[in-house]
């Protein structure tokens, strides 16, 4: 069924060796050492979607290659995906979950393969946001906004951007 997450894939050393680069230019010193923190809970929390995505990419394909129904693995997906982001997630990004596609590489593939460029920026102590720069095709971007609430850090905003746009960002599902 959909697989558990060990100890080993939660270290930061199970992503792409492009992850332990991190651009810190935008956030003041005092800031730095959150990055040790924050870049982990996301960067695990997305490998989470990306193990989920794949899996129920290779079970439709196996479904589909055996000529059954696909139907109920759409339910299956949106139900675990749901239930992976209700934790990590503002209410607000939880109204925009809008699971439209799954595939293999997942969407976010390039927590395996690598990515160009992290920049981690945080200015405030409740606010922080992740660029992570990679290619797919074309040059694209992803920008997380992380808020601090009562009950810990939460993905507020997600954001994706082209190196054809050098400053434009267009909101997104997570």
């Amino acid at each position: 069924m959909i697989k558990n997450v060990t100890t080993e894939d939660k270290k930061m050393g199970s992503f792409h060796k492009s992850f332990s680069k991190v651009d810190l230019s935008e956030t003041p010193v005092k800031f730095h050492p959150m990055k040790d923190e924050l870049l982990p809970f996301l960067l695990q929390n997305l490998h989470n979607f990306c193990l989920l995505e794949e899996e129920i990419y290779d079970r439709d394909e196996q479904l589909s290659n055996e000529n059954k129904s696909t139907d109920k693995l759409w339910n299956e997906y949106k139900r675990h995906y749901t239930k992976l982001a209700k934790p990590i997630c503002t209410e607000d990004m939880l109204k925009r979950l809008s699971l439209v596609s799954y595939g293999k590489p997942s969407r976010y593939g390039y927590l395996n393969t690598g990515c160009d460029k992290v920049i981690f920026k945080m200015k405030s102590q409740n606010k922080a946001v992740v660029e992570i720069h990679f290619q797919k095709g074309v040059g694209e971007r992803h920008q997380f906004v992380l808020q601090k609430k009562e009950d810990g850090w939460k993905i507020s905003d997600k954001n994706i951007g082209f190196a054809s746009e050098k400053n434009k960002w267009h909101k997104c599902e997570l």
